[in-house]
């Protein structure tokens, strides 16, 4: 019989206090023969490179805790791992038909089944069963010839111990058994399951999700990241531009340890003439990081945050490459997709990243905020789109590049806000566009309404000389014909154009070409098919590297 203790507030605060931690005590046993085997189980929550910093003790009798006991040796433990300390390895292997993986010599597995267990790490206490402080005889959590089972998606809960948080076995459970499985209720060897939130764990990140169990490396803190600053943060990712450096004395302008004649002389002598920025303090360096945009005025309450890569060489005549992400508003990775082409070709990349905070669902980026909630077309100032310049115009003050145009990529939900950008801003500074498997169109047909054409948008056929004028590629994935793929827009006008991405593409580009031939106006817009390659943002973000720089 298996008797269980449920408490949601418990079971919460357990799960809340969860947070980062590595190594979890998921049951104790107390075996037939005297208490042997006595057991305890842990399960690895994330890979653990070093398992010396963690040990375990055992509080006996309720006099409190003893303290570390039993020190794991150095080696690794990988996430999903679990982990079985015994006091007797033959009998443990007896009993439940395997090897336990390490034999403590009856220090902190010396047990009874009223006695507490602790988890430390850095000799810290990270996990609790039962209390401490109290004998433990009678209580809901006692044990005695039996065993103590974590429920699913629950602790590590700290120096704290909350019952509703376990199951028990009936005590006596073990009497007059010599296996595991002859019990009434055996023990549920390995059956523990962790809830894997992945997110930021770090508290004072921007980005912080109270609910993560598992660091996915995505905290972004705010601050400055050079080292020669006087407020330098070596824990900044993103640098805000709050850097301070030490005063100098400008007026000395001709560095001679004093203010005289001579500066005003040295200066007048060169006056008008174009200056470098200087790399020490720009704000983006060569290499690999991101910061937080808002000087676009229309948009400063909704920031973006930019990810960038520039590649060694003569930064003022880099080509610049926008990249756009998918619906998974994951600038960083696709940015981090171009950056071996970015080396090879020597091109700065700029991947902004337009937060599901910001700019929520499609309307906002994928269709650029034309209009608002009640289909009113907003002024293009306040377009998703019309951050795109000004932010180029940033980019190349700051590090002292020449480029008069850039090159634009966008891949599924950045390759609709590549096209709709190609098609709706009044100007632009883009060169060549590429969108690549876009999961539905707005074709240039201004008797199809808007989104999928462009009656009652901003634009008609006055403006389709323009817009064919520009040059976007349409860059298609020929295995990209998954039409169950659950984000797919499966509404009508969507799947008017196609059942799936792939063949989307061809509708749309035909329906240009042919818009195009009927109004006798000359298109610069091309098609580029992929072969053997699907919904795949790295692969095509290769191709579309050679397409535009090679």
């Amino acid at each position: 019989m298996t008797k269980t203790i449920y408490s949601i507030l418990l079971v919460f605060t357990a799960v809340f206090c969860s947070q980062a931690q590595s190594l979890v005590l998921t049951g104790v046993m107390h075996g037939p023969v005297s208490g042997t085997p006595k057991a305890v189980e842990l399960f690895v929550i994330n890979d653990i490179p070093d398992l010396s910093i963690y040990g375990i003790g055992c509080a006996n009798n309720g006099l409190g805790s003893n303290g570390e006991e039993f020190s794991f040796p150095s080696g690794a433990a990988l996430a999903g791992d679990f982990i079985y300390v015994v006091n007797d390895g033959p009998s443990f292997l007896s009993f439940f038909g395997f090897n336990a993986n390490f034999v403590d010599g009856g220090t902190a597995c010396n047990f009874n089944g009223n006695d507490a267990i602790e988890l430390f790490e850095n000799a810290v206490v990270i996990d609790t069963f039962g209390e401490i402080s109290n004998p433990g005889d009678g209580t809901a959590w006692e044990y005695t010839l039996g065993w103590a089972h974590r429920l699913n998606e629950t602790g590590p809960d700290g120096n704290s111990f909350f019952v509703g948080s376990w199951e028990f076995s009936a005590l006596n459970e073990y009497n007059g058994t010599t296996q595991n499985n002859q019990a009434s209720s055996p023990y549920p060897i390995g059956a523990y399951a962790f809830i894997i939130i992945e997110g930021c764990t770090n508290a004072s990140a921007q980005n912080y999700n109270a609910n993560a169990t598992v660091d996915d490396g995505s905290c972004i803190i705010l601050g400055c990241f050079y080292a020669a600053a006087t407020n330098f943060n070596p824990e900044a990712t993103v640098n805000d531009g709050s850097c301070q450096f030490p005063e100098p004395c400008n007026a000395d302008v001709n560095n001679d340890a004093v203010i005289n004649t001579g500066d005003l002389t040295f200066l007048l002598s060169s006056f008008g003439q174009a200056c470098p920025v200087d790399p020490e303090f720009a704000f983006l360096q060569e290499g690999t990081g991101s910061f937080i945009y808002s000087d676009y005025q229309p948009l400063s309450d909704r920031p973006i945050t930019v990810h960038y890569h520039i590649p060694a060489g003569n930064i003022s005549t880099m080509p610049i490459v926008f990249v756009f992400h998918g619906n998974n508003r994951n600038g960083a990775e696709y940015r981090d997709a171009w950056i071996a082409s970015a080396n090879s070709y020597g091109v700065i990349v700029i991947a902004p990243e337009f937060s599901e905070e910001f700019y929520p669902g499609s309307a906002y980026y994928m269709e650029g905020n034309i209009r608002d909630s009640f289909d009113n077309i907003n002024p293009e100032s306040e377009w998703t789109f019309s951050i795109i310049d000004p932010l180029f115009n940033f980019v190349k003050t700051d590090i002292g590049n020449n480029s008069l145009k850039y090159e634009m990529f966008g891949h599924s939900a950045g390759a609709q806000f590549v096209h709709r950008f190609i098609t709706f801003t009044s100007s632009n500074s883009a060169n060549r566009a590429v969108s690549s498997n876009a999961g539905w169109y707005t074709v240039p047909d201004p008797s199809v309404d808007f989104p999928y054409g462009l009656n009652d948008s901003p634009v008609g056929l006055a403006e389709l000389p323009e817009i064919f004028s520009r040059k976007l590629i349409v860059h298609l994935g020929q295995n990209d014909t998954d039409s169950n793929d659950p984000i797919l827009n499966q509404t009508p006008g969507a799947v008017a154009q196609g059942p799936h991405r792939y063949s989307r593409g061809l509708y749309f580009y035909a329906q240009s070409l042919s818009i195009s031939g009927i109004n006798a106006i000359p298109s610069q817009w091309s098609k580029i098919e992929v072969p053997g390659v699907g919904h795949d943002f790295e692969l095509m973000s290769i191709d579309a590297a050679s397409i535009l720089f090679e």
